[in-house]
């Protein structure tokens, strides 16, 4: 990292002579294709080590090889629109703690932008500069004062889930293959190979919960503190007890990898101390590996509140009911054999009478009439006998069919709503540009690569790069197109994207106009 940070002055230099270097990357690209056709192998980029024994025979020499890599290597490009509404290519170089940005914090970035329209889609890359700001800082700092730490934790977190979840799969299967009763006790003959792999489950979580949250939670807990302070509209205000709880339980909430490892610290736990059936529930730790899933829980998790008000009315109305079975129809209640072999009436008193109506109610298919015996017909008890179908009728109506199916109904809209999104994320992602939504089937029509314009001309994190690195300059040190863009960024104004704009396209589209040109002279 140290050796990189020497590498500024010459970052600095190209930033400045951009229009220089573009022309020497064109000629040597032309030269680099040429050695391709001839069937040259070993051109990788941006090793340079591959390419020396190619260029044996080409006017390309060892340091022009060793430039045009370095070049390859830091040289981004962005398309914008200057203040007469032009189109202009800009490089500009990508800072080497650039590079520190982690997979994890862009792969959530693309999963979790609002891509409902274009301007949603540029408001949350500009909202997620802050963010991408502090982890790049955050990052540099780690990588200097503790690089053996950064080096652990800063990459792919997936493997330390799946080391936990493979002791987890070990435990529950020396369980399974060997859990047996011996006089009325379950018994394991690997009982003591099961203890020592909780041990070393809790170790191997604690040491991840002491060191991971180090380099990876911190983060989380100032984004999340500083989306909080946002949120408040007050930058500077000063927090209590129980707003930096707040943000404590937002920041493991909107962290899987803590939420997964305390899953597996306490049901290790729980399981070496308490009951073998913890051991069974670690394994639901599977669920954080699907993506499916993930998105399932966060949607079900917005409508927490539908679901939440839902099952308190139902709880309301079989409350109830439960008091109007105990005052008016206790007696309809039989009595039930219980364990030991004893008979215990089902409504003797009112808190045995609730929990009678809600268990069997619920469970019964016909709603709670169905465990109450009848009520005669005869003349001297018919109004008890409409009270009593009233009543049986009424529950079941109300919690049976129209409660229960206003769950599922959420529930099933909800697998409605992650289905439509997955189907439009994946449409936007394989078919519309991120930076100036023009469709996939617009540069196909013009026989121009689509994968390459996204790659090249609007790659959206060169975009994110640009703004990011027109914050680590001052106003002083800005050129004119840069001090014209940071003070559009500045106020908000996002003029300056190409929206429903590509210089590629445009050069196509003035093409084929020439040769419509061309043909009417004809």
């Amino acid at each position: 990292m140290r050796v990189s940070y020497k590498l500024l002055s010459l970052i600095s230099l190209i930033s400045k002579r951009s229009p220089t270097f573009k022309v020497f990357l064109e000629s040597k690209d032309a030269e680099v294709e040429a050695l391709h056709r001839s069937g040259a192998t070993g051109i990788e980029l941006p090793h340079p080590s591959g390419m020396i024994s190619a260029i044996s025979g080409s006017s390309m020499t060892r340091v022009d090889v060793a430039v045009y890599c370095l070049l390859r290597y830091i040289l981004r490009s962005v398309e914008i629109c200057n203040s007469k509404d032009q189109l202009m290519t800009i490089l500009f170089p990508k800072l080497p703690e650039f590079f520190l940005l982690s997979k994890q914090s862009k792969l959530r970035f693309e999963e979790r932008c609002n891509r409902e329209s274009a301007e949603t889609k540029i408001e949350s890359m500009m909202d997620a500069l802050d963010t991408f700001e502090m982890e790049i800082k955050f990052n540099v700092k780690t990588w200097e004062h503790n690089k053996f730490l950064y080096q652990i934790f800063a990459r792919d977190l997936k493997r330390f889930e799946m080391m936990a979840l493979g002791i987890a799969l070990v435990k529950n299967y020396l369980i399974l293959t060997d859990f047996h009763v011996e006089e009325n006790r379950p018994i394991a003959e690997y009982q003591e190979l099961v203890v020592i792999l909780s041990l070393i489950q809790i170790v191997y979580c604690f040491l991840y919960l002491i060191f991971g949250l180090k380099v990876r939670f911190t983060l989380t807990y100032f984004s999340a503190r500083k989306a909080y302070l946002k949120q408040m509209l007050d930058a500077e205000a000063k927090l209590g007890v129980f707003d930096h709880l707040y943000i404590l339980i937002s920041a493991i909430m909107n962290h899987d990898q803590i939420i997964v490892f305390l899953f597996h610290l306490g049901c290790s736990t729980c399981g070496l101390f308490f009951s073998k059936a913890f051991y069974a529930l670690e394994l639901l730790s599977v669920i954080n590996l699907s993506k499916m899933f993930k998105k399932f829980a966060t949607i079900l998790r917005s409508k927490g509140k539908q679901i939440s008000f839902v099952l308190l009315i139902s709880l309301l109305l079989i409350y109830v009911y439960g008091m109007f079975a105990f005052l008016y129809f206790r007696t309809a209640f039989e009595e039930r054999e219980v364990r030991g072999g004893e008979k215990e009436h089902l409504c003797d008193n009112f808190h045995r009478c609730f929990f009678t109506v809600l268990d069997y109610g619920l469970r019964s298919g016909g709603g709670v009439g169905e465990i109450m015996a009848m009520e005669s017909f005869h003349e001297s008890n018919r109004a008890r006998f409409y009270s009593r179908m009233f009543f049986n009728i009424s529950f079941y109506i109300l919690i049976n069919i129209i409660s229960i199916n206003i769950i599922f109904g959420i529930i099933i809209d909800t697998f409605s709503d992650l289905r439509d999104k997955t189907s439009s994320y994946e449409y936007d992602t394989e078919n519309v540009c991120f930076i100036c939504s023009i469709d996939k089937w617009e540069f196909l029509r013009h026989s121009l690569s689509f994968t390459e314009h996204k790659k090249k001309e609007h790659n959206m994190w060169n975009y994110i790069f640009w703004m990011l690195y027109l914050r680590t300059k001052g106003p002083k040190d800005m050129v004119g197109l840069e001090s014209y863009v940071n003070r559009k960024i500045v106020s908000n104004d996002y003029s300056w994207l190409p929206l429903k704009k590509a210089l590629t396209l445009e050069e196509a589209k003035r093409g084929l106009a020439a040769e419509r040109l061309s043909l009417i002279h004809i």
